[in-house]
């Protein structure tokens, strides 16, 4: 057990050094911070294995976080809704309440925020506006509690309906046990923010999701796509959190499965909201009928495809 510790942390040493050493300036995405690369002696098996995923966790960032921009030669970003009511996304949803050492997405965001682990972006003001911005002017302070707590993490219909998820308790923030149970039912959706890009240097077409935004769901007459988005999450961090974290997998209860390699393996289902253009809109800005939207989330997601497929015909 101890040799394999020693050579996990060799080659992960010895990779990073290897990311180092290329000298080409402009990245395409920005390097992780790493709070640790080594794993802590005295480890119980399970804890080890924790601990090994961790660092596979930490080797994929590395990976990714060093693709140079000039190895980019095509990209597309996609914003994509998670639905949990469908079956495939209920591992996500589930359980409803923690326990068993597990917990659903949403209760891992609001402990990273109670634990200042995950850092609250705001979200813009007006629908075309959606796109997260990860400035420094919309950071939300963990200090600004009233702020979390009343315009942020909470679902509020007119002056008679305010579900708050969080609430101060001695002065810190946490869940908020009276009414965490009704955010969490009109909790529902997640919009993600992805790239796809083609990798010169790796030959491969890959993908890598940005940032996360909660959705709550409001009544057909009080919705739109800019007050459903509660706050955005870079997702980097939130992978963080999610690297130590399993999920119900299946009908196996035992299974080593973590809501982190749920999102990196791709097991979601999800459907195109839009793409990022000059217009500044959804599909639903400018399709009504729903075969419409249909068939162009199926034209966006099989451009993907065919592009991939184009590179080896000749």
């Amino acid at each position: 057990m101890q040799r394999i510790k020693f050579m996990l942390i060799i080659c992960f040493s010895a990779l990073l050094l290897t990311l180092h050493a290329q000298s080409r300036d402009a990245l395409f995405f920005q390097p992780i911070q790493s709070t640790s690369d080594t794993i802590p002696a005295n480890k119980s098996e399970n804890e080890l294995n924790d601990s090994v995923r961790n660092v596979i966790h930490k080797l994929q960032d590395a990976v990714q976080a060093n693709i140079h921009a000039d190895d980019v030669v095509w990209s597309k970003t996609v914003y994509r809704i998670i639905d949990m009511r469908e079956k495939q996304n209920f591992s996500l949803y589930f359980p409803f309440e923690p326990g068993n050492g597990m917990k659903n997405l949403m209760t891992i965001m609001l402990d990273g925020v109670i634990n200042k682990t995950l850092t609250v972006y705001k979200k813009g003001v007006r629908d075309d506006q959606f796109r997260p911005d990860f400035s420094q002017n919309m950071i939300v302070p963990y200090d600004s509690t009233d702020y979390l707590i009343h315009s942020v993490f909470s679902y509020k219909v007119g002056n008679d309906v305010f579900y708050p998820a969080l609430r101060v308790d001695n002065g810190k923030l946490s869940i908020d046990n009276m009414s965490i149970d009704e955010f969490m039912k009109h909790q529902q959706r997640f919009l993600i923010k992805e790239v796809w890009f083609f990798d010169k240097h790796r030959s491969v077409v890959d993908s890598r999701i940005l940032a996360i935004a909660p959705l709550l769901t409001y009544p057909k007459a009080e919705s739109s796509l800019i007050r459903d988005i509660v706050c955005w999450f870079n997702f980097d961090e939130l992978r963080k959190l999610m690297a130590e974290s399993k999920i119900y997998w299946g009908d196996n209860p035992s299974s080593d499965m973590t809501m982190g390699l749920f999102f990196d393996q791709r097991l979601f289902s999800s459907y195109i909201l839009g793409v990022d253009d000059i217009y500044h809109r959804t599909l639903l800005d400018y399709l009504t009928n729903e075969d419409a939207i249909r068939k162009e989330q199926n034209r966006i997601d099989e451009s993907i495809i065919d592009f991939e497929n184009n590179l080896w015909e000749y």
